[in-house]
């Protein structure tokens, strides 16, 4: 199941990181003041992005280990280039992506 928030998305960021951020999602790279704005510790989006829903019941669980038909939830991948409190250059992938409020 996908979720998607209507008030765009926000995506936090490691303590120390520092501009200037290249934005990615599903590989795609993404423009700040268009796409994203970087607000204390965050990348705020400003169109949602799609959040998978963590839902395994004990039914699903047997489905899958018995008939080996996996289950895969459709969700935008962030991934953020940025520098850290010592200069170098750092990635951080596969970001949490949080509706926005």
């Amino acid at each position: 199941m996908v979720e998607t928030p209507s008030s765009g998305t926000v995506v936090r960021l490691a303590a120390g990181a520092h501009g200037p951020f290249h934005v990615y999602v599903n590989g795609a790279e993404q423009a700040e003041g268009s796409d994203f704005d970087v607000e204390d510790g965050a990348i705020r989006f400003r169109r949602p992005l799609a959040t998978a829903r963590r839902r395994e019941g004990m039914i699903r669980k047997l489905v899958m280990s018995t008939t080996g038909i996996g289950f895969y939830p459709q969700a935008d991948v962030v991934d953020v280039h940025y520098v850290d409190d010592a200069g170098r250059a750092a990635v951080a992938s596969g970001l949490a992506v949080e509706p926005g409020s």
